[in-house]
């Protein structure tokens, strides 16, 4: 880091209260010093919230808008007009599991992408050898983003090497000081500006990571020549990764801690390179004081020219209510919350000339 001479400044109240600010945020990501990070006083109004909407995927196709979530009757879908709504229920997007897979069961934060002519739908489903809830990577394609998908292959696109299910086009290889064994969810598809596919996912446990692997031209193979690479690794909980590329940048969203607390948050870091991470600082783009939204997390990018928006999930406790969860809320800690759901939000993601992500308007349903 290049170090200047010392100056002298006389700074104002208000301009001392920011850098105290500044001083006191967690050590674990720096926090974003745009204004439009100041904290809000009231949490905007979700776009979705008569049942869970997690890990939110939104597309654009010729209807308006479509969508995935985490959730059970395999896998939840949405549709819109347009991009604040309102939202209507699709179908299941399964009616058959692959044969590797625990039948029955919740799909994953599934991503939705059109690749050519047909879209794809990446998921993480439950297999045995990986512990209760291991998972692997599978991918499923369609016609349309509202018809029924049907799983692509006979073996898994993503899966560690101990799972009980036929070699995986990707084998992840875990060991006791290296990697968890526990399963790989959150898969996410990037496109470079040169057309080539990428996947990104989690690796379950900790140490978590994010992995990423070269895809084919049609999305649903990995070449025979490639294996994953790790970008971002962590001694807690790191997941939910979403890759873009801007202004000869990469940046790269993630979700940072327990999905179940309000302290749940969204992340993100930039590199001029997609494979080299390592000198990458994350920052806070979400979290509860910005936007007065109970664990903001799940984040996915829809862009549309230099439009970009911003899909995220956050708690809502109460049956019927859209009011965020309380800050002390805890899922899974032995109390259940009345109406307890993660519900849809959307709004604006604006950039600096730096490709510095911050976040704009709330979308309005």
């Amino acid at each position: 880091m290049t170090r200047h001479p010392r100056r002298r400044w006389l700074l104002a109240p208000a301009l001392l209260a920011l850098f105290a600010a500044y001083a006191v945020a967690p050590a674990s990501a720096g926090r974003s010093t745009t204004p439009q990070a100041a904290a809000r006083a009231t949490a905007p109004t979700p776009l979705l919230a008569q049942h869970g909407f997690a890990d939110p995927a939104i597309e654009r196709y010729a209807g308006g808008v479509v969508g995935a979530a985490t959730g059970p009757a395999n896998a939840i879908r949405a549709t819109a007009p347009g991009p604040a709504g309102p939202f209507e229920d699709l179908p299941p997007a399964f009616e058959s599991w692959p044969s590797w897979a625990v039948p029955d069961q919740d799909v994953w934060a599934p991503d939705l992408v059109k690749v050519g002519s047909r879209w794809l739908m990446y998921f993480a489903v439950r297999v045995s050898g990986v512990g209760a809830q291991g998972r692997c990577i599978a991918v499923a394609a369609a016609s349309t983003p509202d018809a029924t998908f049907a799983p692509v292959g006979d073996r898994p696109l993503v899966c560690p090497t101990n799972a009980r299910t036929p070699r995986a086009e990707d084998r992840v290889r875990g060991r006791a000081r290296d990697l968890p064994r526990e399963g790989v969810i959150d898969p996410s598809l990037f496109r470079s500006r040169k057309g080539r596919l990428f996947l990104l996912y989690r690796t379950q446990g900790t140490p978590s990571t994010i992995r990423m692997v070269r895809l084919t031209g049609g999305g649903t193979r990995v070449p025979d020549d490639q294996r994953s690479r790790q970008l971002v690794r962590s001694r807690g909980i790191v997941e939910n990764p979403v890759l873009v590329q801007r202004d000869g940048r990469f940046v790269l969203l993630t979700s940072e801690g327990w999905f179940g607390h309000c302290r749940y948050r969204t992340l993100w870091q930039r590199s001029r390179s997609v494979w080299d991470w390592a000198d990458s600082r994350a920052h806070v783009l979400l979290d509860r004081g910005s936007t007065g939204i109970c664990g903001p997390g799940g984040a996915d990018i829809l862009q549309e020219g230099r439009v970009s928006r911003l899909y995220l999930h956050g708690w809502v406790c109460g049956e019927g209510s859209t009011t965020p969860c309380p800050a002390d809320f805890a899922k899974g800690e032995g109390v259940s919350t009345p109406g307890e759901r993660r519900a849809l939000y959307g709004a604006r993601l604006r950039w600096t000339v730096t490709a510095r992500p911050y976040l704009g308007r709330f979308l309005e349903p």
